[in-house]
């Protein structure tokens, strides 16, 4: 029998794999900020360092260090980035899969079931499949995080030293900036468990893990204090530059948070899958593994908030919380469901199912991907025309730092800030948290002073050929574009040149006279 049940289970398991694969290749694009990552790889391979332009100021406009190392490995081999960064993501989405069934199996007792529906709530999400193939970190960042925490737990009930969370919430670490506070967040976990939960069901109190958590946070302080004394004697700085740029602690910053966190609640209906049924059992929720998920869960919830959310789609921010929010849930679901009937069970199941999996059937996700599949290939095209127009030794700036930039290989100038100190090290504005994260800092007497050749606002791109400057001002979106789009020396020395892209289309870009 125990042979027929693991037989079974590996089957269902391997197909929840390959739903995850075909939802991830059905919906993947490759997202503008993938392309800053490109470009400081190709960079370091080249000769350069980790600098955004050859031989120009030490940046750090990334915020994904580890996952720039392994996409530079592409330009070694000679294979295109996104397929090394898909391939990644893909391998990446996958494990969490397995270790959210897992993780699932060591909460189920002996439940066969609940675990394998814990593995298919997270290879079935939009958020997890989405972002597995968009050329960016985050379901490695959400593997080595879930990892992390497995490991703790395992490490924990002596099945370790506390090795393993240690060099997995370091790789988190060297991969998102958020990861520099797993460990504390570990050790927060500990005193509230100790002083909290253990006093309320000492029966669930098994040994002291405080030898466990002392190795583990020598073992990340072994890797991550080398990267961080490098980064920091490199680059000059406590936190990534992205971190300037992009955030400030203002009331609207805060409410824009809010706002983000609740749209993700609410899309993914979890006041009624999760936190209301949680109400009925939560006096029975004893398990140290079920108390850490949540406590995890509400750590992005709390940092989410706290860096006033994101502008890209499908909640990347959460995508990390995702499994432990399907873990608890678990839990949840096998309490309330004990004593009924397979029929009330299945019943259950469905409901929560098709709440959870909502979010594919929303039009307007459709749109989106639609939208950036067309958007960020069509910048890719752009680059390629003004790659092939432009000179030597002329520069751009531009809002939009990722495909046209990389794929052009001009000196960039970029005026939202991730990639240039100046812009991010400026004072936040008064009014920091009413536009797009990220998408607010700027300076356009200082973008005119650097004297571009070619300035972009929102990427221009017509089917006939453009030269008004008039109707070139009205892509001016972002609040920096305007000010340059305004300013009189742009209207003096700019004048609108189209480039004619590969299909027939033209790149309308402002085109520096003198």
């Amino acid at each position: 029998m125990g042979k027929n049940t693991s037989s079974y289970n590996i089957i269902i398991l391997t197909f929840i794999c390959v739903i995850f694969c075909a939802l991830s290749l059905f919906i993947s694009y490759p997202h503008d900020d993938a392309f800053i990552s490109f470009r400081y790889a190709r960079n370091l391979i080249n000769g350069y360092g980790l600098v955004f332009n050859p031989g120009g100021e030490r940046v750090e406009g990334y915020s994904n260090f580890f996952w720039v190392l392994l996409i530079s490995l592409s330009f070694l081999i000679h294979v295109s980035p996104f397929i090394i960064a898909k391939a990644f993501g893909i391998i990446s989405g996958l494990i969490v899969i397995i270790l959210s069934y897992y993780w699932g199996r060591r909460m189920a007792g002996g439940n066969r079931t609940a675990p394998l529906l814990a593995a298919l709530a997270v290879g079935a999400n939009l958020s997890v499949a989405s972002w597995a193939t968009t050329g960016l970190e985050t379901d490695m960042f959400a593997l080595f995080v879930l990892g992390g925490v497995l490991a703790y737990l395992r490490e924990s009930d002596g099945k370790g030293r506390g090795v393993w969370w240690g060099a997995l919430f370091a790789l988190a670490a060297l991969t998102r900036p958020e990861g520099w506070f797993l460990p504390i967040l570990l050790w927060g976990f500990e005193l509230a468990w100790l002083l909290v939960i253990v006093k309320k069901y000492p029966e669930e109190h098994r040994g002291s893990p405080w030898r466990t958590l002392t190795m583990g946070a020598l073992v990340f302080l072994v890797i991550f204090i080398p990267y961080f004394v490098w980064r920091w004697t490199y680059y000059g700085y406590i936190f990534p530059n992205t971190y300037y740029a992009k955030v400030g602690f203002t009331t609207l910053v805060l409410e824009r948070g809010i706002r983000y966190t609740g749209s993700f609640i609410n899309r993914y209906n979890l006041v009624f899958i999760l936190f209301i049924p949680s109400l009925f059992v939560v006096n029975r929720l004893k398990e140290k593994d079920v108390w850490l998920a949540m406590w995890m869960f509400f750590f992005w919830v709390f940092f989410a908030v706290a860096v006033g959310g994101d502008h890209m789609s499908f909640y990347r921010l959460f995508v990390p919380a995702l499994p432990f929010a399907v873990i608890w849930g678990e839990k949840v679901f096998l309490l309330i469901s004990e004593k009924r009937s397979d029929v009330q069970k299945g019943l259950i199941i469905s409901v929560v199912f098709l709440l959870w999996l909502m979010p594919w059937l929303n039009p307007r996700v459709w749109r989106d991907v639609g939208w950036n599949r067309n958007t960020y290939s069509s910048w890719v095209a752009a680059g390629n025309a003004l790659k092939g127009y432009a000179k030597p030794g002329e520069s751009l700036a531009l809002t939009t730092a990722g495909a046209i930039p990389f794929v052009s290989d001009l000196e960039t100038i970029d005026m939202l800030g991730l990639n240039d100190i100046h812009t991010a090290h400026m004072p936040a504005p008064e009014n920091m948290g009413e536009g797009g994260a990220g998408h607010e800092k700027g300076d356009a007497q200082y973008v005119l002073s650097r004297k571009p050749k070619y300035i972009i606002f929102f990427p221009w791109i017509t089917k006939m050929p453009q030269t008004s400057l008039d109707d070139g001002l009205k892509t001016a979106v972002l609040r920096v574009e305007k000010e340059v789009a305004n300013n009189p020396e742009f209207r003096q020395h700019y004048q609108v040149i189209p480039i004619r892209m590969d299909g027939g289309l033209y790149f309308n870009v402002f085109r520096r006279a003198d």
